[in-house]
């Protein structure tokens, strides 16, 4: 079967999916409006690009995820995306998994075998909106949706939430195929949209944004309407990292086939104003609009961080080196970094990896000294760890390896250098332990 049948017989199965299995929290309302046909794409300004070979992310037990698409672990450290989105201003949005899917039949075929399928694929969610300085959480939503969904917000305080959950190869890169549900957290009666399609994650000033990969364009959603607005194309074969719409500043990741590296835009051109190269076998890691190339040396198990003029906020490039315990292979570690006060959180990068590691290392990679690790139980590992844009604290999700339900969360004080318990009530048994 071709990579089109597959993908045709895919958006089938998550409308069918979202028809049979209807939310028990949150009330459906309709549908955002379907993708209208492409436009034409925009003038090339650089050479086609080649298909790359077919990798599997570092780490990865799961012989699905390679396939004919590239894989963006081998280009990015950790690729925008994830549960959890600080807002500005102290705030943090966050969507914990507070029930876990249960299957209603077995031994059931046709019909009620997918609806069977769509009922284990779903899992109970809270929104939470953190307040960093205090610890204090609120709850502000709880619904169902597909398993791994990713967090959008828009507005602060926000007034229009999306979980996104994708599906397919590239799902661990927030890519490809996927089920959108938004939710309406202004005034008035709260109302859940549904829809499906083909979209990517870029990271934005205050959070992330939307990417419909057929038109190859950012867009915003009106949080009273729901509306979609087109606000800035991509480069056809490029994918978005970072947009600041007031900027109009576009950083991507690009790679022809001969060369790889960001691309960064600005004004609605499609001719990058300035471009990074990174060698095969590097990495990107970002922190907003800010980045640094990464060599990742297996035998040494060891990182070398490279923040670079004009990309990184330093004033000058240069050269780091962390090395991790031997138990805790490099290959598998995925990095958050905060350049202002050149930290770096190294953990697993992928489902597998964080069963194994159960911890994430804190570095204060100029020194190239651990200042600490945060372990957790057997029971457990981290799910989440992300830095806030203010670079006061580190946000790590603590979940139950057997329910993957969220049992905590905690917070990491950047200038005082110690752990802090944030006051979240879950709701389920693990998280009132």
């Amino acid at each position: 079967m071709d990579a089109m049948r597959r993908t045709r017989l895919l958006g089938l199965w998550l409308l069918a999916a979202l028809s049979l299995a209807q939310p028990s929290r949150a009330s459906d309302s309709g549908v955002l409006p379907k993708d209208d046909a492409p436009p034409a794409p925009p003038p090339e300004t650089r050479k086609p690009k080649a298909p790359a070979a077919p990798a599997k992310s570092p780490g990865s037990d799961d012989a699905s995820s390679a396939s004919n698409s590239h894989n963006c672990f081998m280009d990015l450290s950790v690729p925008p995306g994830g549960n959890a989105v600080f807002a500005g201003d102290g705030i943090l949005y966050f969507l914990a998994q507070t029930d876990k899917a249960i299957s209603q039949k077995a031994g059931v075929k046709g019909k009620a075998a997918r609806q069977t399928q769509a009922e284990l694929a779903k899992v109970g969610y809270t929104l939470f909106k953190v307040n960093l300085k205090t610890q204090q959480s609120e709850r502000l939503a709880a619904f169902d949706h597909l398993i791994q969904a990713s967090l959008l917000t828009y507005g602060n305080p926000a007034e229009t939430a999306i979980a996104i959950a994708f599906s397919g190869s590239r799902a661990t890169c927030f890519s490809g195929p996927a089920a959108l549900l938004d939710i309406n957290l202004g005034k008035g009666e709260s109302k859940a949209m549904r829809a499906v399609g083909q979209y990517e994650i870029v990271a934005a000033p205050l959070g992330r944004m939307l990417v419909e990969l057929k038109k190859h364009m950012i867009i915003s959603i009106d949080p009273t309407t729901f509306q979609r607005k087109a606000l800035r194309s991509i480069p056809e074969g490029e994918r978005g990292l970072y947009f600041d719409p007031i900027k109009n500043e576009l950083t991507t990741w690009t790679e022809d086939g001969e060369e790889r590296g960001l691309a960064r835009y600005i004004g609605r051109g499609d001719s990058a104003a300035t471009q990074l190269s990174i060698k095969k076998g590097e990495r990107v890691l970002q922190q907003g609009g800010l980045f640094a190339v990464a060599h990742f040396n297996g035998k040494q198990n060891s990182i070398d961080i490279q923040p670079q003029t004009g990309w990184s906020g330093e004033q000058k490039s240069a050269r780091f080196t962390i090395t991790l315990p031997l138990a805790y292979p490099v290959v598998s570690a995925g990095i958050e970094i905060d350049f202002k006060n050149h930290i770096a959180l190294v953990f697993g990068a992928n489902y597998s990896a964080k069963l194994r590691w159960q911890r994430v290392f804190i570095f204060d990679y100029q020194s190239g000294k651990m200042l600490t690790a945060m372990p957790v139980s057997g029971s457990q590992y981290l799910n989440y760890v992300g830095i806030d844009p203010s670079s006061s604290y580190a946000f790590v999700e603590v979940r139950d390896q057997a329910t993957k339900l969220t049992t905590g969360v905690k917070l990491y004080d950047i200038a005082k250098k110690g752990f802090i318990d944030v006051n979240l009530d879950l709701g389920n048994e693990l998280g009132a332990k």
